[in-house]
C-alpha cells in the first residue's frame, strides 16, 4: 500500500483522519505507544467516512530517531525481511509529511531531526510541514537549526518559513506567533 500522507505526532488523529475524509489519499499515523489505544479508537470511529474506504488510514507506534527504519520499510514496501516485496523508492509517489506542535520538548530535537532525514531521504520529492506556535526562543532554534546535524556530504534538511500568522491579543502586549516550515532533503555541492 502506498501512503500519501504521513503524521508525526499524530496524538488523537485530528490532521490526518479530517484529510482522510476529505481527500483520496492513504494515511499513516503515528505517534508514540502511549498514544495507540486512543489514536487507534478514533480511527475506527471515523473509518466509514474516509474517502477511499476504512482502510485508507493506519495507525502504528513510531518512536523518533533511529527506529525510524521501520517505518521507511512501511511506507516505501522495502522490508529486507521480503526482498520479494522491495521496490524502486525512486518510483514513489512523493510522501507529505504533517507535524504540529511537535517541537517544544528540546530533547526531542535530535530525535525528531534523525527521523525526518531517514523519511525523506527515501524519496526527494516528499517533503515535511512543520507547524507549531512559538512559545519560546529555542523553537527558534531548533528551526534554524534544522539539518546541520545530520548534514551529509551531499546533501541536507533545507527548512523554510512559509507561512507566519502573529495574533496580537487586545490589551495586552502578549502575541502568538504561528509558523509552518517546509522541510525537504535536498543536494548541494560538497564543501569538504
Amino acid at each position: 500500500m502506498d501512503y500519501q500522507i504521513l503524521e508525526l505526532g499524530a496524538g488523537l488523529g485530528l490532521t490526518g483522519l479530517k484529510i482522510a475524509m476529505t481527500l483520496p489519499c492513504r494515511v499513516l499515523l503515528t505517534d508514540l505507544d502511549e498514544a495507540m489505544p486512543l489514536l487507534r479508537m478514533n480511527t475506527q470511529l471515523n473509518s466509514r467516512n474516509f474517502v477511499l474506504g476504512p482502510s485508507a488510514v493506519t495507525c502504528l507506534p513510531l518512536p523518533w530517531g533511529v527506529l525510524s527504519t521501520s517505518v521507511t520499510s512501511i511506507l516505501f514496501n522495502n522490508s529486507s525481511a521480503n526482498k520479494k516485496s522491495y521496490r524502486d523508492v525512486s518510483k514513489s509517489p512523493p510522501l507529505l509529511i504533517l507535524a504540529s506542535d511537535c517541537v517544544y520538548y528540546e530533547e526531542l530535537h535530535l530525535p525528531l531531526e534523525e527521523t525526518l532525514v531517514s523519511i525523506l531521504s527515501e524519496n526527494a520529492q516528499s517533503i515535511c510541514l512543520l507547524a507549531g506556535m512559538r512559545r519560546w526562543k529555542r523553537d527558534n532554534t531548533f528551526y534554524s537549526k534544522l539539518g546541520r546535524r545530520t548534514r551529509t556530504r551531499t546533501h541536507s534538511l533545507e527548512c523554510t518559513c512559509i507561512h507566519e500568522l502573529v495574533e496580537r491579543k487586545c490589551n495586552s502586549s502578549t502575541r502568538n506567533i504561528i509558523r509552518i516550515y517546509a522541510v525537504r532533503w535536498v543536494g548541494h555541492n560538497a564543501l569538504y
